[in-house]
């Protein structure tokens, strides 16, 4: 009588990849986190000139601004299991077509209700990226046998950067930052 014995399943290992094909997949996602973040901190400088140009209500000009971080938000986490169920690389590539084709048409609405619209699908595209960029960068920083790691720390400067905002402004996103000497 012979006996299959059932082994517990072992935990992903990804195949090694060159430090130079590393260092491409970084700058690759930082690129698409920074279109990310560029996308929410963009609209305060276009605003007033918007505003004119297509004659937006106060009411109007909110949505234009806002619909963008409201799908984002609202799409952060469902985007990041469509990812995990149908594969990262394809929700990111996704999000960046629908990204640059709303962010194309934006540019080109001649009103500000269609200019909401193509904000928030914008949003929608940025919701796909961004679950994309960070968890491919842990998993390409992986390397077989070694601890885990991340990578994660060129995402904080880029974010900074890209949004235009001081370090200080992310400390409580990144953990880090000022302390107080007290």
């Amino acid at each position: 009588m012979s006996q299959t014995l059932i082994s517990a399943p072992r935990a992903y290992e990804p195949a090694p990849i060159s430090s130079r094909r590393r260092t491409a997949v970084l700058a690759t996602m930082l690129l698409a986190l920074v279109l990310v973040v560029a996308g929410v901190s963009m609209m305060a400088v276009a605003v007033p000139s918007l505003t004119a140009a297509l004659g937006a209500s106060p009411s109007d000009t909110q949505w234009i601004v806002d619909g963008y971080t409201v799908a984002l938000a609202a799409l952060l986490l469902p985007a990041g299991a469509l990812g995990d169920r149908f594969g990262r690389r394809r929700a990111l590539v996704a999000g960046i077509a629908i990204f640059g084709l709303a962010s194309a048409a934006s540019a080109l609405s001649g009103s500000a209700s269609a200019l909401i619209g193509w904000r928030v699908l914008t949003g929608v595209g940025a919701a796909l990226i961004m679950p994309g960029t960070l968890s491919t960068i842990t998993a390409s920083s992986r390397q077989k046998g070694a601890p885990r790691r991340s990578d994660c720390g060129p995402a904080s400067p880029v974010r900074e950067a890209s949004s235009g905002c001081s370090p200080a402004a992310h400390c409580s996103n990144s953990g880090g930052g000022a302390r107080s000497s007290s």
